[in-house]
């Protein structure tokens, strides 16, 4: 998806440059106090490769103060010597019918994942509500996919809303329409999907590409591992129950090299009586804790699989 990945880069670049530049900082301040007074923002924000909560964050704070920044890079492509170029470049760029449209969708796009980024990133989530949350948020994103009664797609009055906020922002801020960009006969990197409207070009050009994409994405990542997840949801004390013993299978290829089924059935259970005899108040809700709580010298297997449990947790 060369369009989203661009537009993310963009915001970046525009981000680092006010950030790093003290003059560009502060013009951006004076022009979000007066072009954007409502918002709290003041400054933009970084894009970060893992972490999405603040990836959401970046890409809703550049839309929400967008008539700041483009004036920020009109005066710095003017005024400053040393960054004039790299500001008129920066500008070039955002003016461009595509980033805006690839910038709206990946905000609503981020939106629908935020929540489930959120439940993630809390020490006391689990791996079984975290899979749930997965399937709501698949089930969200193919809805998208689905014909209406009328016969249309749920895609195309969704991204009719967001191309109407993008044609706004463009008319707004640069007095021009969004058109589709100059397309050469044969294409080895960008698509050229048929068309009749530039709406229609770039439905089919990136939000459509864009869910299918995320789509895959969440169900490779969380259907792939589904019984693992589930298996190693099994350790955690509020979960422990004898009857399922039977899910610690799926983790052979973990323990097998280092202790049998019987040696990790047996231990399993002793886990189990250590737990259900304590008070909910008092059991651990974060995995670190429950490490610790987890004595080596009694539990080896259930120890190592634990911190399988939180390299999934982190990694996955």
């Amino acid at each position: 998806m060369p369009y989203i990945g661009n537009c993310l880069g963009t915001i970046n670049e525009v981000a680092n440059m006010m950030r790093n530049n003290t003059q560009s900082g502060d013009i951006l301040k004076r022009y979000i106090e007066n072009l954007v007074p409502e918002t709290q923002k003041s400054r933009l924000l970084r894009l970060c490769d893992t972490r999405f909560i603040e990836r959401q964050d970046s890409v809703h704070t550049f839309v929400e103060v967008f008539p700041a920044i483009v004036a920020t890079l009109e005066e710095l492509s003017t005024s400053n010597r040393a960054i004039s170029s790299s500001a008129a470049n920066l500008l070039a760029s955002i003016e461009k019918g595509s980033f805006l449209v690839a910038m709206v969708v990946c905000e609503f796009i981020f939106s629908i994942t935020l929540p489930l980024s959120k439940y993630l990133q809390k020490p006391e989530s689990d791996l079984s509500s975290a899979l749930k949350f997965a399937d709501d948020t698949v089930e969200r994103l193919k809805d998208l996919r689905k014909p209406s009664e009328n016969g249309d797609s749920s895609d195309i009055r969704q991204f009719h809303r967001l191309f109407e906020k993008a044609e706004k922002m463009s008319q707004d801020n640069f007095r021009t329409a969004i058109v589709v960009p100059r397309l050469v006969g044969k294409q080895t990197k960008r698509d050229n999907p048929p068309y009749s409207t530039p709406e229609e070009y770039y439905r089919r050009s990136i939000f459509i590409p864009c869910v299918d994409s995320l789509i895959s994405n969440l169900v490779e990542r969380f259907g792939k591992n589904r019984d693992i997840l589930e298996a190693l949801d099994c350790l955690l004390p509020k979960n422990v129950k004898e009857t399922n013993i039977h899910k610690l299978k799926t983790l052979k290829l973990f323990y097998d090299s280092q202790w049998s089924d019987c040696e990790v059935d047996a231990e399993y259970m002793l886990w189990n009586t250590k737990w259900k005899n304590i008070q909910e108040s008092e059991i651990p809700k974060k995995i670190m804790s429950v490490l610790d709580a987890c004595d080596k010298s009694f539990y080896p297997a259930i120890k190592y699989l634990l911190q399988v449990t939180i390299y999934y947790y982190t990694t996955k």
